[in-house]
């Protein structure tokens, strides 16, 4: 059973190795670089347990002592040292990957959440507030640019993409529309300026 088991973890990091992505349950993937690293450990039980068998070997032998492996105390003892670090390796893999899944399916979808924004013309913040959401926003809109050459007419920079906006002085106030990014803003309302 104990063999078996590792066998199953040594198939299943190398799956993740060779291919970057460590299945652990339905909807918890890990991808990436992220599942190599975790990968490596679901290969560890056999080497470690190889390890420290020599190295209870080569103190044995340091102290003149012979290991029996007909021994059943011995068997047992190495047997359970070997099912603890296998059993330990799994609940590693397990206690990374789960918050590292969960932290790669929050990115994807708050991708996901912003291409269909883009695609609506609409973006609103993640309902959820976070750190992330916040340097998603747009920036403010950058003060309106004043044009002493058509008084009927108010120019502005995008929000999005920071191209000029010339809307007429009657939609001042109004939603609009940037021809290059298509986001939706206000355009601004411009005080008449009294001249001496």
């Amino acid at each position: 059973m104990l063999l078996f088991l590792e066998i199953g973890l040594v198939i299943f990091g190398i799956y993740a190795l060779v291919t970057g992505k460590l299945t652990l349950s339905k909807n918890r993937i890990v991808r990436g670089a992220a599942a190599r690293l975790i990968a490596v450990v679901a290969l560890l039980p056999l080497p470690l347990s190889l390890a420290i068998g020599f190295i209870v070997g080569f103190i044995a032998a340091g102290r003149g002592e012979f290991l029996d492996p007909t021994n059943q105390s011995l068997r047992l003892k190495f047997g359970l040292m070997e099912a603890g670090i296998t059993i330990a390796c799994l609940i590693a893999v397990y206690a990374i990957g789960m918050p590292v899944a969960a932290r790669q399916a929050a990115r994807r979808a708050l991708v996901e959440e912003m291409e269909d924004a883009e695609d609506a013309d609409e973006w609103e913040a993640p309902s959820r507030s976070s750190r992330r959401a916040e340097r998603l926003k747009p920036p403010p809109a950058p003060p309106p640019v004043p044009t002493p050459s058509a008084p009927s007419a108010i120019r502005f920079r995008c929000a999005g993409c920071n191209s000029l906006i010339e809307v007429d002085a009657e939609n001042a106030g109004r939603k609009a529309r940037c021809p290059k990014c298509k986001m939706v803003q206000e355009a601004p309302v411009i005080k008449a300026s009294r001249t001496p």
